[in-house]
Parts: structure tokens; sequence; C-alpha cells
């Protein structure tokens, strides 16, 4: 039915969710699983003042960049084991920066998902209030299957 299955993930609990069910339905249909993390900044390469001294002293790279990478890459490489844990055949990592609802349909295309799976609500609640959830701005920019999962 589906060969590749878009999956977003944030590392939020609805994200978790919504990934249990893009591996089942991987699994079941033999799908190649996409995992996507957007970042919307990709934070300054500017030291923050109280780590300065750290910084000259281990020689290392503590900008606010540089932990949103690692973080980043945290999310998507513990969803990437999840999935490999659950025998998953084939399963991409992605990261990407930018606005989250058009980057995913973006990647979707750049894939040929034919299924996005994705959580209801994730990270972004007080935003979600003024402005909509991903998922829904997902639903309606994109013209592939959705999957949202609460």
């Amino acid at each position: 039915m589906w060969q590749t299955i878009l999956v977003p993930v944030d590392g939020s609990d609805s994200s978790n969710r919504a990934l249990d069910v893009a591996v089942d339905l991987a699994l079941r249909y033999g799908a190649e699983l996409k995992l996507l993390h957007v970042m919307e900044e990709i934070g300054s390469s500017r030291v923050p003042p109280e780590l300065e001294h750290y910084v000259k002293m281990e020689q290392v790279n503590v900008s606010e960049r540089s932990f949103l990478e690692a973080v980043a890459k945290q999310i998507v490489s513990r969803a990437a084991s999840r999935a490999g844990e659950a025998k998953v055949g084939k399963v991409g990592e992605e990261i990407r920066v930018g606005d989250p609802g058009h980057v995913i349909v973006d990647y979707a295309g750049e894939t040929d998902a034919g299924l996005i799976v994705m959580g209801r609500r994730g990270f972004g609640r007080i935003r979600e209030l003024f402005l909509g959830s991903v998922s829904h701005r997902v639903s309606q920019l994109c013209e592939r299957d959705c999957l949202t999962v609460r």
C-alpha cells in the first residue's frame, strides 16, 4: 500500500505515539520509514557569556546552534533506534530548518512519501493557540495521505 512513510518527530509523547503507529504500518506493509525533525531556527553561533571561560579552557563548542543541533540529532537518533528495535527494514533520518508545516510537506514530496504519520500535539502548544497546529497545517497543504495520532 505505502512504500514510504514519513514521520515528523519532535520527542514529544504525541510524536512518540505517532512513531509507534508508523512502525506498525511500516512492518505491516514493508514500507521504509523516513524520520524528520524540523528545527524552526538554527540558533546563533554566539557562545553564552556565562560559558565563555569554559569554552576557552575546554576548547569545546557550546553555542546555541550546537546545542539545538545536538538535541535534534538525539531526537532523530532515538526514533531511529526505536524503529530498528522493532525490526523496521529501512529507516532514513533527516534534520531540516524552517517552518515545520512547509518543510514536512516539501520533504514528503522529495521522498515520495505515500503517508505522513504525525502526532497531534508537539511542544509548540502556546504557538498553536495563535497559528494552528503543525499537523493541521500539513493536512491542509499536502496532497498525500495524512494520519494524525492523538
